[in-house]
This record gives C-alpha cells, structure tokens and sequence, in this order.
C-alpha cells in the first residue's frame, strides 16, 4: 500500500524573525525600497502596510542557504508583535499589496504578503529550490495566480478568491509545471491547507511536473456569486458556474513516484461554463486529461466531495493508468437532474488499473461509472 500522510505532517513550522535595526534587515516602506531585494547584504525583508503594486514587476535573484533563508515577511510598526493576523482578516489598508514578483533564488520564505487585481500572467512565481510561501492572499485577478515550477515548495495557509471570469480562458489559481525537463522541474511540490474560492481551476498540474506532487488538507469551492445561467450571465440560482474542474492533472507523475490528493474539501462546484469562464472542462471535480503522455500514478483519498448538482465528477483521458480512489466519500443531492451519462467516473478510451477502494457515494447517480 501507499504511505500517506495527514495535512499537518506537510506543514512547514514558520519562526518569523524580528524586524529590528540588524544591519542585515530591510524595512521596506516605498516602492524605491524595493531596489534592495537582490542586496546580498540583507536576509530579511520587513514590509510595511502599504500598496506597492506601483513598483509593478518584483524579480528576486539573491539565495539564502538551508540553515540561513532568506525571508519576505509583512511587518506592523504600529503593532511589531503581530506575527499571526492573516491577510484576510486585515483591512485592507493594513494589508502589504504587492504587482507581481518571481523567486529566482533559492532558500526563501514568504509570509503574509498580498496581491490584488493584478493583470499580468502568474502575479506570482516561484522558479526555485526549497521555498515556504506562507499564508498569502490573492485575490481580483484576471490571470492565473500563481505558478510553481522547482524543488521542494511548500504553499500554505493562503487563499485565494475571485479571479475574474474570461469567456474560454483559464484563470488557475495555481499551475503546478513548465519550463523544461521533469527531472529538473517541479519536484516536490506540497499545495497544503489553502482555502482557494471562485477560480476557474483551483490547482492544475501541468504534463511536466515531475515527481511527488501532493495536494492536500485544501478547501476548494464555488460560491453563488460564480454560478450563471449556462449562457454566460451571472446567475446566482445557475445551473453552471464560472469555473470548472478544481483539480486538474495533464501528464505522468513518473513511473518511481506517486502523486497524492487527500483530505480535501471540494464542494459546490457547477459545470462549467465557457461562455462565462474557463474552457469549460468535462468534468466537475478532477480531470485527468492526457497532454503529451497519460496521466499516470495518482493516488486520491480520503477527499470528501459534496454538492446539490453533482455529476460527471472525474474524467479520464486516454491511456490514465495506475490511479487510485480510496476511501472518499462523494455527497450527491437525493434528487439529482436526470441528464444522460450522469456519472461519477469516465473514462476516455483505454484505461488500465483504476482502482475503487472503500468509498462511499451517498446517493447514486445514473452511473459509477461510463
């Protein structure tokens, strides 16, 4: 069997250093102090309540080590013991609101910074090895919010809420992948107790993201404020919605390595309208598509997926192969619309060892599977 973990055991324990006189200490408190990201004289990075969003692109070149990261952390002169409100709880005067900034160095934490309405694709990237992103917010954006592509990165604690829908465009609200060989890229991804609201696709995993990709203790849903009527108008009694499918998977996860989704919380997603947002993806809840090869060895359990209009929930490509559903639990409305094919599971051609193990489907759809 699998070894599998709980959400809390990914979590990575977060000491936020002081912000004092150090000389190796930047307060940041006007877009010209920006200027000293790439100083190697300074390891950490204090950030005052404010707007930066003027500075526009923020690129991040310098390396901290393993025992000395570097650190991007928000900071309160007004109350300098703060070291626990979330953006989300702030007002927003009180938040630090950055454009779009992309991690080049390595050995980073990021704890507590916002970015709201950005129109540039990916407001954040992290294109490195062994970075900790820490309870952010993102929010109002029209692109794909953040893109992951490295070693050993951890995303948690954060949300993210409110891409703007764009008819047949994908606002993810991160995409895991791209820029070169699985080998080298995307290794060691862990996406851990986020709450990712009203995105077109809340996680996508693109067809080369590597090896140990885990996905898990996540909230994702849609709220009426993303339904529409199926023609492409907000509706918030709708049949559809806005987005699609919030888990996505477009390639292999290598053929020594698992990918794992467990102890999500995936509810109240519609289909998904094109003419509103998204491309409009076959499925409601997981999509395992097949870009240039198969979607191979997933491993989803113990996710719990509940709605009032539950159907065609996980799609398969051709070719998927080693995935495995283990005690899940699926919450179906008792009376669900009669549409033909309605189903829990498709797949597309040929698909060798898919395994059902021990979940529960509260009331049956027309069929488990097609």
């Amino acid at each position: 069997s699998l070894a599998v973990a709980r959400p809390e055991d990914y979590l990575v324990k977060i000491n936020l250093p002081t912000c004092d006189g150090s000389a190796n200490v930047k307060h940041i408190t006007q877009n010209s102090d920006w200027g000293d990201i790439n100083n190697s004289q300074y390891d950490i990075f204090c950030v005052y309540p404010g707007d930066y969003s003027g500075q526009g692109y923020i690129n991040i070149t310098q390396s901290g080590t393993e025992g000395s990261p570097k650190w991007l952390r928000w900071y309160n002169p007004a109350d300098p013991s703060d070291t626990t409100t979330h953006p989300y709880h702030m007002d927003d005067a009180d938040r630090a609101k950055i454009f779009r900034f992309e991690i080049g160095g390595d050995h980073w934490v990021v704890d507590r910074i916002t970015s709201d309405g950005a129109t540039l694709s990916s407001s954040m990237r992290a294109e490195s090895n062994h970075i900790v992103l820490n309870r952010l917010l993102y929010q109002n954006l029209t692109v794909t919010m953040m893109s992951l592509r490295g070693n050993d990165i951890t995303l948690q604690n954060s949300v993210f809420r409110y891409a703007i829908p764009n008819p047949g465009v994908d606002n993810h609200a991160i995409y895991v992948g791209g820029g070169g060989d699985g080998d080298l890229y995307t290794n060691d991804i862990h996406i851990i107790n986020n709450e990712m609201l009203d995105v077109t696709d809340q996680v996508q995993v693109g067809p080369d993201a590597g090896r140990r990709i885990v996905i898990s203790g996540n909230d994702f849903y849609q709220t009426p404020a993303y339904y529409s009527d199926c023609s492409g108008n907000i509706d918030p009694a709708g049949d559809c919605g806005c987005g699609e499918q919030p888990v996505t998977f477009k390639g292999p996860a290598w053929t020594d390595s698992w990918h794992i989704v467990e102890y999500n919380n995936i509810r109240d997603t519609k289909p998904g309208d094109s003419a509103c947002g998204s491309s409009g993806g076959a499925s409601m809840v997981i999509s395992l598509s097949s870009h240039n090869a198969a979607t191979t060895n997933i491993l989803f359990h113990r996710n719990i997926v509940w709605g009032d209009n539950l159907r065609n929930v996980i799609r398969h490509g051709i070719g998927a192969q080693n995935i495995v559903y283990q005690e899940n639990v699926f919450v179906t409305d008792p009376n669900p619309p009669s549409v033909t094919g309605d189903h829990i599971l498709s797949t597309a051609g040929s698909s060798d060892m898919i395994v059902f193990e021990s979940n529960v489907l509260s009331t049956s759809p027309t069929n488990w599977l097609a």
